[in-house]
Parts: C-alpha cells; sequence; structure tokens
C-alpha cells in the first residue's frame, strides 16, 4: 500500500463496526487500508487538531459535541473541525510526497535526508509545503493523490 510503514502509526487501525456494510472482503480490506492513511497523515497534526479529529472519527462527534467536549463555543468547533479536515488534505499529501514523491524528486529527498526526516511529524510537514510550493516537479506529483475527501467518506466511526 502507498502509505504503509510509516513509524509511530503501526498502532492505528480501523474496525469494522458494521459487517454488512462491507459486502466482500476486499472492501474491507480497502476501507481498512483507507482508515490507516488517516492515522498515518494525522501523525502530520498538532496535538489539538489531533483530538477534534479523534473526537469526530473516532468517537462520532460532530461540532456541538465536539464543543462541549472541549468546552468551547459551537460555532469554534465548527471552524476547528473545518481546518483539521483542511490540514488533513494537506497532511494526506504531505505523507505521500514523503513516501513516495521524493523519489522523483531529488530536491526533496536531499532536504528531508538533510533534515533527518524518518518521521512524519507536523515539522515534517510544513517542510515538505514548503518545498513543493516552489516545486514544479512536486506539484505534478501532488496531483497524483487519492483524494482526502474520499478518504474520509471511507471510514467508519468506531463506537
Amino acid at each position: 500500500m502507498l502509505f504503509s510503514g510509516v513509524p509511530g502509526c503501526e498502532e492505528h487501525q480501523l474496525e469494522v463496526v458494521d459487517e454488512d456494510r462491507f459486502g466482500d472482503p476486499a472492501s474491507a480490506a480497502e476501507a481498512a487500508a483507507l482508515g490507516s492513511v488517516v492515522w498515518a497523515a494525522a501523525a502530520g497534526l498538532d496535538p489539538a487538531s489531533y483530538a477534534v479529529l479523534d473526537l469526530h472519527l473516532r468517537q462520532g462527534f460532530d461540532s456541538p459535541e465536539i464543543a462541549e467536549a472541549l468546552g468551547i463555543t459551537r460555532n469554534h468547533a465548527a471552524v476547528k473541525l473545518n481546518r483539521v479536515k483542511e490540514t488533513m488534505r494537506r497532511s494526506v499529501t504531505a505523507l505521500y510526497m514523503l513516501q513516495s514523491g521524493r523519489r522523483h524528486c531529488p530536491a526533496l529527498d536531499a532536504e528531508l535526508r538533510v533534515a533527518g526526516a524518518d518521521r512524519f511529524t507536523p515539522a515534517v510537514r510544513k517542510g515538505i509545503e514548503r518545498h513543493a510550493a516552489g516545486c514544479a516537479s512536486c506539484r505534478q506529483a501532488q496531483m497524483k493523490i487519492v483524494s482526502p475527501e474520499s478518504v474520509f467518506s471511507a471510514l467508519a466511526v468506531v463506537p
């Protein structure tokens, strides 16, 4: 799988809680793989954003419930949730670039080696974003990435 083997993310698994949702083993395996992508990319989030993502995807909370859990207003919770979704889009893209894009861009590979980027962290995500903003090769590679929205839509909430 494209996003496998991210150090520190092996413990995140997607539990299939609705057996009827997946009529065949291939669908269940695909959903589990997509879930792994989400949690591997989540390693590129700051702790507060990770908490919002966890509340939303694992606990099934919507904005009002997130607001109550975090002691913030509903509007603030909605803004935080939307920002987390955007950051996850960027994280999935950066994770792809960390794992696969660097094979196509020697400059990115060199930058990541110098930085000692052996784990996907918020700092690594930001470094990849800075590089890709000025690199035509990396921007082209990013166009091959699966939409993070499709990744989210494949996930089941784990009660």
